[in-house]
């Protein structure tokens, strides 16, 4: 009888160990992989919209400046 009490229990402690381990580690596992995919996207968004921004900024300075430009000559022109 106490032997099989022995192992029902062994079997019980086990079983309960194994999983709460299982639960802490897949945990860590999802977290980590979480953070790396966020980080990832995150930084692939900012590069995206900052380079994004920096040739429509570029684009804006570079059109107003070659209008200034062309102001300039004609009126130098005429």
């Amino acid at each position: 009888v106490s032997r099989t009490l022995y192992y029902n229990l062994l079997k019980k402690v086990s079983r309960t160990l194994y999983y709460n381990l299982l639960k802490k580690v897949s945990r860590t596992l999802y977290y980590n992989l979480l953070k790396k995919v966020s980080r990832t996207l995150y930084y692939n968004l900012l590069k995206k919209v900052s380079r994004t921004l920096y040739y429509n900024l570029l684009k804006k300075v570079s059109r107003t400046l070659y209008y200034n430009l062309l102001k300039k000559v004609s009126r130098t022109l005429y």
